[in-house]
């Protein structure tokens, strides 16, 4: 045998009814009151005789059952609405219960006998206290259990902080908030293997109390001890290093590794110390060996240390609405994890905290999800960050997934603290999926990004989010491993996808599969809208860059479809803009092109298709392939100075592209050498290739003037 989950009851079963009539296969079960049945996952009985079914459900959302299994016993049939629903003591329950106490005596009269010794006795009886964990859920009421008002007037704080408390010492737990108003004039503390779930209940913190700076609805802190100083090297890619003491460490601890005020990540404007978290696999003699490789390259000589992490960990935040004081500069943030392993924050609606909604510090192994984001004050004002979820310093393994969010400076943004405040690293392996961020640009002031990447973090991945009505949508300041795909992004006004390399260091780019469409015209907004535009410096290491199968298509632009400058000659190494469709960039006038590559080294543009615009591309670095593109502006043919193709640095290689309908076809300006113009085809109104260059090569192209 083995152990069956157990679901807890309600003292004397209270009774609810079906809001509509459902039919026999339905899942989702509408009831008047949802909270006359305890927490899910449960059971549920519908009927009142003989005919009655008993099902199981998985979630709670509102007044509904979700994922509901249907005739666990009895028939799963069609109910007419009015019908009673309740939590009572089932045939099921009695049958798991006689299941359970054969397998515990089975289980027991195994613990001792023939050649048992104490250690075989011992491990045995975990393994029972293993079971009993598994498969009974500890519920903790915070009104009926531990005297939660909940009338939007008292101050529930001290109970709410009870039932935690109460739930942390009994080894977990799930807190439980009827659906009520619960003010709180405290911060609430979340503590190890705690759930909190909360489905129509409401933490209003709009007066809370400062708890250190700032004010925070929901926090949970783990700690880090005294620093350990490295005796070797802790190099990029290997998995080991040497200690000064390996006291108070043992197999299986968390680690902070990192360094403080020398080596700075090379990031203008912050000075942010360099910083990992480690799990330790083994230890031999002070030699410490890990579980993952190591991130980055820390060093004796910079006085690389480990502090000792002690996590909260597993816990989780469900169905909660957190509210915060409708005023701006309030100093709120609703919910602070910091150095928590094991998190989980779903279905939760939060609004107007003027700091962080949702902060996640230096925690790993998470998940924020299903969670409702809104600013109520955000049209002009100055001073205030506004962030819906920042994920920030070294958190690691982090998953933000299928959240809304609306009139929030940022939906989510990838950051770190300055150097000086106890605080290290950047975030690693970040998944930001599927999300929507709508209305993130009203009013002129703290206009921003939907969504940002600060600093080097490495393998930050936005795939799939839906951005309408934001000022912005991505700006990514540098780093290795970022990719921005498969995104849809409508109705921005200054830039749709931004790169502007304050980081100094871009390696490992995907731009890729997204659509750019319908940019607004929005007072206060920028007068010179960019969809792509990557804003380098002289200095930056740029490597590996792929922009690629992007979709481009505007009735309103007046300005460059896709911008890579610097205002200097930079080199860059495997950078390639390729099979990308940009549409109707600019039938206006002036001297944009589609594509504008200015003062860009080793660029490779091929395979892209730009119809309609003033002009095609424009490339001023040296050493640029200009291949296989077809460029079409049949609108612009009337309009004097266009080319299809600026060629305007040196050794450049111009190879199999067609430009149809353009009033120039090529230029190449004086004094420019070692260009190579082969198999193009060109049609123009005016002069196929005008060519000022010094021994320009021009072979096998069809060149027709109308």
């Amino acid at each position: 045998m083995a152990q069956q989950p157990m679901y807890e009851g309600m003292p004397n079963s209270p009774q609810t009814e079906l809001a509509s009539g459902i039919d026999d296969i339905q899942t989702t079960i509408p009831l008047v009151d949802s909270s006359k049945l305890p927490p899910a996952p449960n059971l549920a009985t519908i009927g009142s005789d003989e005919t009655a079914e008993t099902i199981l459900y998985t979630g709670i959302s509102g007044n509904d059952l979700t994922g509901v299994t249907r005739g666990l016993e009895g028939d799963a049939k069609a109910w007419s609405a009015g019908t009673k629903v309740a939590r009572n003591f089932t045939n099921w329950d009695y049958e798991t219960l006689i299941n359970n106490i054969g397998d515990l005596a089975s289980e027991l009269s195994d613990l001792a006998g023939v050649g048992r010794t104490t250690e075989t006795v011992k491990g045995n009886a975990d393994d029972l206290a293993a079971h009993k964990a598994e498969t009974v859920t500890k519920v903790f009421n915070v009104q009926s259990g531990y005297n939660a008002i909940g009338d939007g007037v008292t101050d529930d704080s001290a109970a709410i902080q009870s039932a935690i408390d109460a739930a942390n010492a009994a080894g977990g737990g799930t807190v439980y908030f009827p659906p009520n108003n619960y003010k709180i004039l405290s911060t609430i503390v979340l503590k190890s293997n705690t759930r909190l779930v909360g489905y129509n209940a409401t933490l209003d913190m709009s007066s809370i109390a400062l708890y250190d700076t700032n004010r925070y609805g929901i926090r949970a802190e783990g700690t880090v001890g005294a620093s350990v100083l490295l005796t070797s090297n802790a190099k990029k890619g290997e998995y080991s290093f040497d200690v000064t003491s390996v006291t108070g460490l043992a197999e299986g601890d968390w680690v902070q590794l990192a360094t403080q005020g020398v080596n700075y990540y090379p990031y203008d404007g912050y000075n942010v110390d360099r910083g990992e978290i480690k799990k330790i696999r083994k230890i031999v003699g002070t030699t410490l060996y890990f579980e993952n490789a190591i991130y980055d390259d820390y060093t004796v000589a910079n006085g690389a240390f480990i502090k000792k992490i002690t996590f909260v960990e597993n816990v989780e935040i469900e169905g909660i609405k957190i509210v915060g004081d409708t005023a701006p500069d309030s100093l709120e943030h609703g919910i602070y994890l910091k150095y928590v392993n094991g998190f989980r924050i779903k279905n939760c609606e939060l609004e107007n905290q003027d700091l962080y909604q949702i902060a996640l510090i230096s925690s790993i192994r998470g998940e924020v999800t299903g969670n409702r984001l809104r600013q109520s004050f955000y049209d002009g004002v100055t001073g205030s960050i506004f962030y819906a979820v920042a994920v920030i310093d070294c958190c690691q393994w982090v998953r933000v997934t299928n959240n809304h969010a609306e009139r929030t400076r940022h939906h989510t943004v990838t950051t770190a603290a300055s150097s000086g405040q106890g605080r290290w690293g950047q975030p690693r392996f970040i998944l930001v999926n599927d999300n929507i961020a709508e209305n993130l640009m009203a009013g002129d002031a703290g206009r921003s990004w939907a969504f940002e990447h600060h600093g080097v973090g490495d393998s930050i991945v936005f795939d799939g989010n839906l951005i309408d009505s934001c000022y912005s949508g991505f700006n990514v300041e540098g780093g290795s491993g970022v990719v921005i795909s498969n995104n849809i992004i409508k109705n921005w006004r200054s830039t749709a996808i931004e790169v502007d390399s304050q980081a100094k260091l871009i390696k490992n780019l995907i731009i890729q599969g997204n659509i750019i469409e319908d940019n607004t015209i929005e007072a206060g907004g920028a007068s010179s809208p960019i969809p792509i535009y990557f804003n380098l410096q002289a200095g930056d290491v740029i490597d590996n860059v792929l922009i690629t199968d992007n979709i481009i298509n505007f009735d309103l632009t007046k300005y460059y479809a896709l911008v890579v400058t610097c205002g200097s000659l930079l080199n860059t190494s495997n950078f390639v803009i390729s099979d990308n469709l940009i549409r109707n960039t600019n039938q206006n006038g002036g001297t944009v092109y589609a594509v504008n590559l200015t003062n860009i080294n080793n660029i490779i543009c091929q395979d892209n298709q730009i119809y309609d615009s003033r002009q095609g591309i424009y490339a001023t670095g040296n050493e640029v392939v200009i291949k296989g593109n077809i460029i079409d502006s049949p609108s612009t043919r009337a309009l004097t100075a266009g080319y299809g193709i600026y060629i305007g640095g040196n050794d450049a290689f111009v190879e199999g592209n067609i430009i149809r309908r353009s009033y120039y076809g090529m230029n190449v300006p004086a004094n420019k050498t070692g260009i190579i113009i082969a198999n193009n085809i060109i049609r123009a109104d005016a002069v196929t290739i005008s060519d000022a260059g010094t021994g320009t090569v021009k072979q096998n192209n069809v060149e027709i003037v109308y």
